[in-house]
């Protein structure tokens, strides 16, 4: 549980949600900035982590009370999901955990 971790752990976690998100703005959104084969590349991993990425900002929402935890997750959620938007259907399915689907 969050709330039982350490400052540092929650302060570990925020950074690296703060990684997360930048990533994602960088994949996702940012042009021009990488080669074609490594923006494919960390969209075909990003695409396949999707379901750990959410079950992560999940357990922070539902765990945390750390205002500045709190907002980054809301913040690389919101950049994740901009994205997996455009994705079809059923590959979306595919990612989501599967308490989402029931």
């Amino acid at each position: 549980m969050l709330r039982s971790f350490p400052f540092w752990r929650q302060v570990l976690c925020e950074n690296n949600m703060q990684i997360l998100k930048l990533l994602s703005e960088e994949v996702f959104e940012v042009k021009d900035q990488m080669t074609g084969a490594k923006t494919k590349a960390l969209k075909e991993r990003l695409n396949e982590e999707f379901s750990q990425i959410f079950q992560l900002c999940d357990m922070v929402l539902q765990q945390s009370t750390r205002p500045s935890l709190l907002n980054v997750t809301l913040q690389t959620l919101q950049r994740f999901l901009t994205w997996v938007r455009r994705q079809p259907a059923m590959s979306l399915a595919r990612k989501m955990p599967s308490f989402m689907l029931h």
